[in-house]
């Protein structure tokens, strides 16, 4: 804090990643007041109106269960809205009588597959922008006159999905094997809902990063090609508070992994996933994922995809953008831990003979978090382990291709793969 913005800053908080942590937003409207997000001072991130001089707290909004995902604002500092995510997003009103409120209910209620978020608005409160959006409506943009009780569309943000037939999103709770509840998602293809060929596809991060629901573009490729796609949120993702984040602390390729595994075995045991038909799939942590599956349960995975991604756990302290800085080495201590001789035994690379499963790798070579060697020593392990995997290499990309041909490519090569192996 800076009192009177003059001076020197005066430390009133500080926070570790896992601790929880202050952080300011902006005036509340009160003289002495800020907006913070809290997650430091109970178990999940909650909105308050902080006095950093008298330390006076009032709560605003807090969940029980679930993080706060994001609060509106109409008119500055007034917060009309708060947003949270229990499987579907949800929506708290601070204040009944704020003229947006029944406006936004009776928008949700006209939208009853969507979320409806109002974005930004004039100041008089007469016109807002409005964004419409779930896992059948790739984005759409409207005009609301809050006077005359209009919604007049604006914009479309993939005109070229109207009118096409897109899948249906459910969340999913399964009990681990140690008793945590996790949570997830479920995409079926459009009319099928048994005995399916099953992608799994695990979310990067991973501390703090969660898939929700909503439109995913890769889920709904997946899904047109006939493809179940399954996401979980397992132990260390992002959502469910500081507990559930810790919970994932030192537990690469172990509980974490315990999660997604579980999770596939529950669909397995519902008649929803063929069990000769998985195949594991994720983009950096996700990718460590895929390939860390396929050889702790050999048997049950047909193909895995590891997508810009990490296979050598000493290799991360040795090479890439998170090592280079003192917050990112003790991330990767509290992550992973500091045995090698543990690292080496959750690491893909050293354990590529067990892999019976089919590999894709990609990968960018300008790729400073997961950097290129990754994916040269995982193939080459792989290759002197008998199991010669498909290999997508892209000279100009970096963590994730953004070049259009180069997707273009990638998904083109991906489907490929899966038909080849699931169908």
């Amino acid at each position: 804090l800076r009192s009177g913005g003059k001076g020197a800053f005066e430390r009133v908080s500080s926070s570790r990643f896992g601790d929880g942590s202050l952080k300011p937003i902006m005036d509340a409207g009160v003289d002495g007041y800020y907006l913070f997000t809290d997650s430091a001072s109970a178990p999940t991130r909650g909105l308050i109106s902080w006095n950093p001089v008298t330390d006076d707290k009032i709560s605003l909004f807090r969940h029980d269960d679930v993080d706060l995902d994001g609060f509106y604002v109409a008119p500055h500092p007034k917060v009309w809205a708060v947003r949270y995510v229990d499987h579907y997003p949800k929506y708290h009103y601070p204040d009944s009588n704020h003229p947006y409120v029944v406006l936004h209910q009776s928008l949700l209620a006209s939208f009853p597959e969507d979320d409806v978020r109002i974005i930004d608005q004039t100041d008089d409160l007469s016109l807002a922008v409005v964004y419409v959006t779930g896992p059948q409506n790739p984005g759409t943009f409207y005009i609301l006159d809050t006077v005359n009780k209009t919604l007049n569309h604006r914009l479309d943000t993939r005109p070229w999905l109207n009118g096409r037939t897109l899948a249906t999103m459910e969340p999913i709770e399964v009990t681990a094997r140690d008793g945590l509840i996790i949570r997830g998602y479920l995409t079926l293809p459009p009319g099928q809902n048994q005995n399916l060929p099953l992608v799994v596809l695990v979310h990067g991060g991973p501390y703090g990063i969660a898939d929700s629901w909503g439109f995913h573009y890769e889920v709904q490729l997946l899904a047109e090609h006939g493809y179940a796609v399954l996401q979980v949120n397992f132990r260390g993702s992002g959502g469910r508070g500081q507990e559930f984040l810790r919970a994932g602390f030192g537990e690469w390729g172990q509980k974490m992994q315990d999660d997604v595994t579980d999770s596939v075995r529950y669909l397995i045991a519902q008649g929803t996933a063929d069990a000769e038909r998985l195949c594991i799939f994720g983009a950096s942590y996700g990718a460590y994922s895929a390939l860390l599956g396929a050889y702790r349960d050999p048997d049950l995975y047909r193909c895995a995809i590891g997508y810009a991604g990490i296979y050598d756990l000493p290799l991360m302290f040795r090479q890439g953008d998170t090592q280079q800085v003192l917050k990112g080495v003790n991330f990767l201590k509290s992550a992973i831990g500091t045995d090698q001789a543990e690292q080496r035994r959750r690491s893909p690379v050293f354990n590529a003979s067990l892999i019976k499963a089919r590999v894709m790798l990609i990968h960018g070579k300008l790729d400073e978090r997961a950097p290129f060697e990754h994916a040269r020593r995982m193939r080459k392990a792989l290759i002197e382990a008998g199991n010669v995997p498909e290999w997508l290499v892209e000279n100009r990309e970096g963590h994730g291709f953004a070049g259009e041909n180069n997707r273009l490519e990638m998904y083109t090569r991906i489907l490929a793969f899966l038909d080849d192996n699931l169908k």
